[in-house]
């Protein structure tokens, strides 16, 4: 499965213009079959009850109600629940994000496990753009408290990405599959590669290769619910040389093999 396989949602497709937002309320279904998929536009997606599991390139979370995260374009996730959930979900341009929330920008995190304070000022947030759909100047100064929530909430710890940083981490979101080596990949940010093998360890808290592993094991989970693909064939297309190195990195990341992995995925 190649990137440009993955299913595309787009600002075209669901009537969302340069100059608006949309808020939607879902119940996901219990299944052990979610949709991967990417898209265009941002989403700020809340959970409001049940638990769900969050899968993004680094691998899957567990989620339940009050986690907030932002999903920007081009990145490959789902949020499926082996019991159900409900999620809401408000979907805008990236043109509409304010200079007052580049911090949460340039954050590699952008999800939070909400406390109840918090979660019920999302929620009157939410509430409000329902009630006020038509008034554009509100819902634009509403999007922006969200995000602002969002960007607070987060860890103290998390420091925000040097621009050169960030092209490298969406050079990797993006190429991660091709197995780019660390010196074409500290090229990107115009590193030298020793430098960017210290600067990425203390940047992300992953070495270089196990950040690599991290986004293929991750995708590999997120495809291995796909029956009429083998082994092999979600070795190769997550960006392994051979099932032999999956299999052995696989095991380091996730604690089990491949095979036993995918066998749960259908008891």
């Amino acid at each position: 499965m190649k990137f440009a396989d993955i299913p595309k949602l787009t600002m075209k497709e669901l009537g969302i213009k340069e100059t608006t937002l949309s808020v939607g309320k879902w119940k996901i279904p219990p299944s052990p079959h979610w949709s991967l998929h990417w898209h265009d536009y941002c989403t700020i997606d809340v959970i409001t009850c049940g638990n769900a599991i969050h899968y993004t390139t680094l691998g899957n979370r567990e989620i339940e109600k009050g986690y907030m995260h932002l999903v920007m374009p081009s990145d490959i996730h789902y949020i499926g629940s082996l019991e159900g959930c409900d999620i809401v979900s408000i979907r805008f341009s990236p043109s509409l994000i304010t200079e007052n929330v580049k911090a949460l920008l340039n954050a590699q995190n952008k999800s939070v496990q909400l406390d109840e304070k918090s979660f019920t000022a999302v929620m009157g947030i939410i509430t409000a753009m329902e009630s006020y759909k038509d008034d554009t100047l509100l819902l634009l100064n509403l999007l922006e408290s969200l995000l602002l929530i969002l960007q607070n909430n987060l860890k103290k710890s998390e420091k925000p990405l040097h621009d050169n940083m960030l092209k490298v981490m969406n050079f990797l979101d993006l190429n991660f599959r091709e197995d780019p080596s660390l010196e074409k990949t500290a090229a990107v940010g115009s590193y030298n590669p020793s430098y960017f093998s210290s600067l990425f360890k203390k940047s992300t808290g992953y070495t270089y290769t196990e950040y690599l592993n991290a986004k293929k094991i991750g995708y590999a989970c997120a495809i291995m619910n796909n029956k009429k693909l083998s082994l092999t064939d979600i070795a190769l297309s997550s960006g392994f040389v051979s099932l032999a190195a999956f299999n052995r990195t696989f095991k380091s990341v996730m604690g089990t093999s491949p095979k036993e992995y995918r066998l749960k995925l259908y008891n």
